[in-house]
């Protein structure tokens, strides 16, 4: 819609499939591998673990951690971002956790900051999870880089390159 909006039928087309055909990729490379419970948390109070607020059904987020081979715990909920208690992502279990929560705005967000981020997490011997904080907005805003999304999902539930 955008762009016959714009008078730019063709390359809406181009980046249409370009992106269908990347989301694909991570689709297959996916397939065929035990999924992995995720929680993707996308607010909570900075410095704490507390007003926490995830990914649940509905929402494009959701989508692509499916597609990129993560069953993410919050999925039946009845709001596509719930709330969630510190204590009830310990009874979940997850076996990855992916935190964003005090970091959606991105500019300037440090690796001290997200290293924090984990050493907070990690400072709970309930969390059995793999910990990763991330700050990019990749995973705020949709378009025409979720499939750079997806490929980081991809990355941190496979355990990609670590």
């Amino acid at each position: 819609l955008m762009a016959a909006a714009t008078n730019r039928v063709d390359a809406g087309r181009e980046l249409t499939a370009k992106v269908t055909s990347a989301l694909k990729q991570v689709e297959a490379a996916a397939k065929g591998r035990a999924p992995r419970s995720v929680i993707f948390i996308v607010g909570r109070i900075p410095g704490r673990l507390d007003g926490i607020v995830a990914v649940g059904k509905g929402s494009y987020l959701n989508e692509l951690i499916a597609m990129a081979g993560g069953r993410n715990l919050l999925a039946d909920s009845v709001v596509a971002y719930p709330k969630v208690s510190l204590e009830g992502i310990v009874r979940l279990r997850p076996d990855v956790l992916i935190d964003m929560g005090d970091m959606a705005d991105t500019v300037g967000v440090t690796e001290e900051h997200k290293r924090s981020v984990v050493a907070m997490w990690k400072s709970r011997p309930d969390i059995p999870s793999r910990v990763y904080a991330v700050a990019s907005d990749i995973f705020v805003v949709p378009g025409p880089r979720m499939a750079e999304a997806a490929r980081e999902f991809f990355r941190l539930i496979q355990g990609e390159n670590e």
